[in-house]
């Protein structure tokens, strides 16, 4: 996989994008295409999406594993507190994962193994020299909850895992907690099928997807 020209579109919360750094200038064109998404969730959820039952032969596929905590005010704010891990990302010499800039704050690097260099940049994580299997652990607040309606769409995405034009497959997990809530969970879009399955107990849930293509998530909550 020629690493020049790769794009990996990996997001939780407003657009988290990983991509080669010789792309990097190229982000505000995809900024404009993610408003646009968000504008046509529904569209975004067809053609390309492809939910897969198995793992395809060959190497662990990139898993990237998500944590959303809502805070006490976070139903006012519309902020949560995210964690992302990846984890067997792709063995590049230089790429970047970055974020919308009026969306993610408090962006820091947790954790990281087998990767030679990591540069946090306001809502950018550059990382240098990354070894295969490498894994990298980052946190933030996201402004990613919006009223809607009767309650409340936690909305995270495009998710997707693109090199050239063509998406090759990515294992995406969510965890969700909103503590101290009155809340319940509703529905989710798309609808949990075969490849997309999703767990609500409580006051938690959990979202586990294998797919290819491009993947925005929407978790509808109402006032318990």
């Amino acid at each position: 996989m020629c690493h020049r020209m790769a794009v990996w579109m990996l997001a939780i919360v407003p657009l988290g994008t990983l991509l080669s750094s010789s792309l990097a200038d190229e982000f505000d064109d995809e900024l404009a295409r993610q408003d646009a998404l968000e504008r046509e969730i529904g569209a975004v959820n067809e053609g390309r999406l492809e939910f897969l039952l198995t793992p395809p032969p060959g190497p662990p596929i990139h898993h990237q594993h998500n944590r959303v905590l809502f805070e006490r005010d976070s139903l006012e704010s519309g902020w949560v507190v995210m964690q992302q891990c990846h984890e067997n990302l792709d063995a590049v010499a230089s790429t970047e994962i970055v974020f919308h800039p009026d969306r993610v704050t408090d962006l820091r690097v947790d954790s990281h193994n087998n990767i030679g260099g990591i540069v946090v940049d306001g809502t950018r994580v550059q990382l240098e020299n990354v070894g295969a299997g490498a894994s990298l652990c980052i946190s933030a607040r996201s402004h990613a909850l919006h009223r809607h309606e009767s309650g409340y769409i936690l909305r995270n995405g495009p998710f997707m895992r693109r090199f050239l034009d063509g998406y090759y497959p990515l294992h995406v997990t969510m965890e969700v907690w909103w503590p101290a809530q009155d809340l319940r969970f509703v529905r989710a879009s798309p609808q949990p099928q075969p490849g997309f399955n999703v767990i609500a107990g409580t006051d938690t849930l959990h979202l586990d997807t294998l797919f290819k293509g491009r993947l925005v998530t929407e978790l509808r909550f109402e006032p318990a």
